[in-house]
């Protein structure tokens, strides 16, 4: 396939840039774009955002008289170009047809889709930003730089969300959602590959965190997923015994519960990838032993209702951990980020 024999280049010969912490950014911008098409109920009146692309040599293209930018693309034996002034009865003045000699390295993209004007233009800003993190080469449209790229994943992780590829020619039915899945692969891949030690003895010795510059972390848990210890009080969940350093615990629990909560929001999207509407019997299945669900010995910090909650409206894992946060340990919000930027202190040996 012709996409594919560029997947091995793009590293050498772009600025790729690996940081984990980035394409979580990246995630959750995405994310918020997906989840306010689910609002808007984009899936009832056939709003998502889509991606067209070709990498077919002699392409016809209609040129669009609209910023520049090719509203459609057509394969080379189409008869599906018109002759009159307007694409598809939108009223816009174009040009055409015309045939590339050459389709561009890394092919022919067109949008469609989208709540409004503004609500694409805002998918482009954020796919333009990540294709440049990328590592988009020079002379070369970072959007469509990072469409190709995420369509080379949608391939090798056989997505549903791509539809009708033939190799050359085909479409990415929910370009933010699948984007979104995009980012977390990468994040996980830059940790596995390069980050995941450093960041271990960041929160080992009491190095600043990346999202709270002001935060050193006191000294790790002996369990990874061990939490502050809470219990059941009816229908509700409090704290079962008292801190003695209650910025440490906050600070811990904030990036175990942010860090499940982006997986389960993984999960949840994928599953609904595959028409199919993730419950809360299977989500306590899946989730077992974490911090939003527990085990036999371990209350977590979800209620069965915030936990479905979370399933049914999706949330940026920042703000709903603050949110957790602020109920289980009944601290304001400000209170809570009060913590989660206080530095921890050791005391100095005795000499």
């Amino acid at each position: 396939m012709i996409a594919e024999k560029h997947s091995g280049e793009i590293q050498e010969r772009g600025r790729a840039v690996s940081e984990p912490d980035q394409w979580r950014d990246f995630h959750e911008k995405f994310q918020t774009l997906a989840n306010e098409e689910l609002r808007q109920r984009a899936a009832r009146t056939d709003r998502f955002v889509r991606a067209y692309f070709t990498y077919r040599k002699g392409a016809e293209i209609l040129q669009v008289r609209r910023d520049g930018q090719r509203a459609l693309s057509l394969f080379s034996n189409s008869d599906k170009l018109l002759d009159a002034p307007n694409v598809l009865n939108t009223g816009i003045p174009a040009h055409g047809p015309f045939c590339l000699i050459k389709v561009p390295e890394f092919g022919l993209w067109a949008l469609s889709g989208g709540a409004n004007e503004n609500f694409q233009e805002r998918f482009q800003t954020v796919a333009a930003r990540a294709g440049v993190a990328l590592g988009c080469l020079q002379n070369t449209d970072p959007v469509d730089f990072w469409l190709h790229r995420l369509v080379l994943d949608l391939r090798d992780n056989k997505s549903k969300l791509l539809f009708a590829d033939s190799g050359e020619d085909g479409m990415i039915l929910r370009a933010c959602e699948a984007s979104a899945i995009f980012c977390s692969r990468l994040e996980r891949k830059a940790l596995e590959a390069s980050l995941l030690l450093p960041q271990k003895n960041e929160i080992e010795h009491g190095q600043p965190t990346r999202e709270y510059p002001e935060v050193a972390k006191g000294p790790a848990l002996s369990q990874p997923e061990a939490w502050t210890k809470l219990e059941r009080r009816g229908d509700f969940i409090v704290l079962a015994e008292p801190s003695n350093d209650t910025a440490t615990r906050i600070q811990h629990d904030y990036e175990l519960l942010k860090w499940n909560i982006r997986k389960f929001d993984q999960w949840a999207s994928q599953e609904r990838e595959y028409k199919k509407q993730p419950t809360l019997q299977e989500a306590k299945a899946v989730f077992e032993g974490t911090i939003l669900v527990g085990d036999g010995g371990r209350v977590p910090y979800l209620t069965d209702h915030e936990l479905e909650d979370l399933l049914v409206h999706p949330q940026t894992p920042s703000s709903f951990a603050e949110g957790i946060l602020t109920k289980r340990w009944g601290f304001t919000a400000s209170t809570v980020r009060t913590y989660l930027r206080r530095k921890h202190h050791r005391k100095s040996a005795k000499r």
